[in-house]
């Protein structure tokens, strides 16, 4: 599945961000929507125009979400940024806000209750 990415620095972000498995995923059900859509002009005619006509249009979804994640990965090395200073950015950016820090306090605080609640 390789040979969708032009560049390695694209295959390094797919796989950075865990996208490689879902890429997986999402072209073996595309694959199993186009056997069943050409499989099911044999039980009837309309019913399998109408399933290669969904299964067209999900292609093509996927052929534009690949196109805007290459555009997007190109503006972003254009910048001159990297996975680490991402990472930097989001440690020292989000995690420095005190509205984000409270919110995540309250998730955690009610999850806890949550747990606590279902074990008495």
């Amino acid at each position: 599945m390789v040979f969708w990415f032009q560049s390695s620095d694209e295959l390094r972000a797919v796989k950075a961000m865990g996208l490689f498995d879902s890429i997986l995923f999402m072209l073996f059900f595309h694959l199993s929507g186009w056997i069943s859509a050409l499989t099911g002009l044999n039980e009837s005619i309309p019913v399998g125009i109408l399933m290669i006509l969904i299964a067209a249009l999900f292609t093509a979804l996927a052929v534009l979400s690949l196109i805007m994640f290459k555009k997007v990965h190109a503006l972003y090395r254009t910048t001159g940024a990297s996975f680490e200073k991402a990472q930097q950015e989001f440690a020292t950016g989000v995690m420095s806000n005190k509205t984000v820090r409270t919110a995540a306090a309250n998730a955690a605080t009610t999850a806890a209750q949550g747990a606590f609640k279902e074990q008495v």
